[in-house]
């Protein structure tokens, strides 16, 4: 599914687009300063997403604003938020979600190509989630790399030993 998700990026001829226009971008806050910063211990990522991975073939139907206003006045240092399809998440929840409030907002999704980081800078990202299992060492590194280029960072999951050693 993810597969066809970023042909169509390429079909539609936004990965060339997105690559074009991310840089000229405004700048968003840094997730990763955001989770620094605070010297409270508490540093809190709220995260919205529209199909509840505890819940079974439900779906909310709350408005991302509303949630992301919520979210920052409850003092949250970033918002994650789902965009991957099958989790019932959509581009337009993140992009709402980053217009709405000045916090760091981090893609929440199965990054597997470059067009996808371009397109997560589009639509406001201040970081995107990175899943080690799904590169090989060269490719995170690439990615990774990229992400900091496009002036977004990178938030790496491991499950694994291996999958943490292939990150670091």
């Amino acid at each position: 599914r993810k597969l066809g998700e970023v042909a169509l990026i390429y079909r539609n001829g936004d990965a060339d687009r997105n690559r074009q226009e991310a840089q000229y971008q405004p700048t968003r806050p840094s997730f990763k300063e955001a989770l620094l910063r605070r010297t409270d211990g508490l540093n809190l990522i709220a995260e919205f997403f529209r199909k509840p991975h505890f819940v079974e073939n439900t779906v909310v139907s709350f408005d991302p604003r509303d949630v992301a206003f919520l979210y920052a006045r409850c003092g949250v240092a970033a918002i994650s938020v789902v965009t991957d399809v099958s989790m019932g998440g959509t581009n337009y929840d993140l992009k709402t979600v980053a217009d709405a409030v000045n916090l760091p907002v981090m893609r929440f999704d199965f990054i597997i190509d470059p067009a996808q980081i371009y397109e997560s800078r589009m639509l406001g990202a201040s970081a995107v989630l990175l899943i080690t299992s799904l590169f090989n060492t060269t490719e995170l590194r690439d990615i990774v790399k990229l992400t900091k280029e496009c002036g977004m960072d990178a938030l790496v999951e491991s499950h694994n030993e291996v999958e943490l050693e292939k990150a670091v």
